[in-house]
């Protein structure tokens, strides 16, 4: 199933590539086909900007809080890395079956996203390989500087 992953990860490439940023990746806009195709929907809050990825403004707080990166949050520019960070809180949830940020109510959620690391996935699960883990703490940095630099760029096991 982490296929998914690297299969949004490629969608995202694409999409960045024509000047989308999606701001709001989360399962339920990850749509499969019955042959396992994978489809990203929802983009009625994207941002389209030039192909250069220069910053968008956030224009408020939009897309799904607990999907959210720092800099949503925060309410600052965005680029294309928002949807890499929303992604790697996905695959965190796909590897450990939990949230990488819970909190009991938005204002803790929001500190959390902004301040605390996650849980290393396998202190939750064991099992989850080394490789895994480092690609979704990665796509979950605080800083945008140190996520991949496209969906491309994350590396198939």
């Amino acid at each position: 199933m982490i296929e998914i992953i690297f299969r949004c990860a490629r969608a995202l490439e694409y999409a960045h590539g024509k000047g989308v940023i999606h701001r709001d990746i989360k399962p339920s806009n990850i749509l499969l086909s019955p042959d396992m195709e994978v489809k990203l929907g929802d983009f009625s809050i994207a941002y389209v900007n030039e192909p250069d990825m220069t910053l968008t403004q956030p224009m408020g707080l939009v897309g799904s809080p607990l999907y959210m990166s720092p800099e949503q949050v925060r309410e600052e520019n965005l680029n294309h890395q928002t949807d890499l960070f929303s992604l790697g809180v996905v695959m965190y949830e796909m590897l450990t079956g939990k949230h990488s940020f819970r909190a009991k109510s938005f204002s803790p959620l929001i500190h959390k996203i902004s301040n605390k690391d996650p849980t290393p996935p396998r202190v939750l699960r064991p099992d989850v390989p080394e490789a895994l883990e480092e690609i979704a703490l990665k796509a979950l940095s605080k800083n945008r500087e140190e996520r991949f630099a496209s969906g491309g760029r994350l590396p198939r096991r």
